[in-house]
């Protein structure tokens, strides 16, 4: 049931925000100024507002969520930025689908099926899974499409899953499991793009070297 409201939230976001960006690029910078703010205010009543970590964190909070607002408008092609966040998108949905069809398909419990269902970082991010990352591992066949470097799409790939676990561990801390419900079983926002928000800061560290 879970992953069948997941995947009608993520159907509806699709014709909401996904679509309407790709025929229009420039509403790219319309929608990740909603998702940051809304982004922001999510992790303030979620923690900022409890006063559970140090204020200089709260500074480093601003630059983190309100900081890709100003590469995806200023910084950054609005076409590279759209294409990192579609690769962010496949590698998200690729590695939840990788785990429940390994769950629907390999029957056997044994000692493999421990393994493919473990989970290396439960401690921050419990719903992740060893089949999943390796699931994951076929965003980089995106290279072509997109002709980009296969090193690019895997460090995509990982800076996008370490984005996930990174907001996971705020989650951790203050034992919550969303950061709001704004997205039904999605959570919210936050948690949605979480791994976008961390590479779309990573595709600006990728353009200063490439300067």
């Amino acid at each position: 049931m879970i992953f069948y409201n997941k995947s009608i939230t993520a159907f509806l976001l699709l014709l909401t925000c996904f679509m309407p960006i790709y025929y229009n690029l420039f509403l790219l910078r319309l929608y990740s100024s909603l998702v940051c703010v809304i982004s922001y205010f999510e992790f303030n009543n979620q923690i900022l507002s409890k006063n559970i970590i140090g204020k200089q964190f709260h500074i480093f909070i601003y630059y983190w969520l309100l900081f890709p607002i100003v590469i995806i408008n200023f910084l950054i092609p609005l076409k590279d930025c759209w294409n990192v966040i579609m690769i962010t998108v496949f590698s998200d949905g690729i590695q939840q689908i990788s785990n429940k069809l390994f769950v629907q398909i390999y029957h056997k419990d044994n000692y493999f099926k421990k393994i493919m269902l473990s989970n290396p970082f439960y401690s921050l991010s419990p719903n992740k899974t060893v089949v999943g990352y390796l699931g994951g591992m076929t965003t980089l066949l995106l290279s072509n499409f997109f002709e980009y470097q296969i090193s690019f799409i895997l460090s995509i790939y990982i800076f996008g899953c370490v984005g996930d676990l990174f907001a996971s561990y705020f989650k951790r801390l203050i034992e919550i499991n969303d950061y709001s419900h704004f997205l039904g079983s999605h959570g919210g926002f936050l948690d949605r793009f979480d791994a976008i928000i961390f590479n779309i800061h990573l595709i600006y560290v990728f353009s200063l070297f490439s300067l």
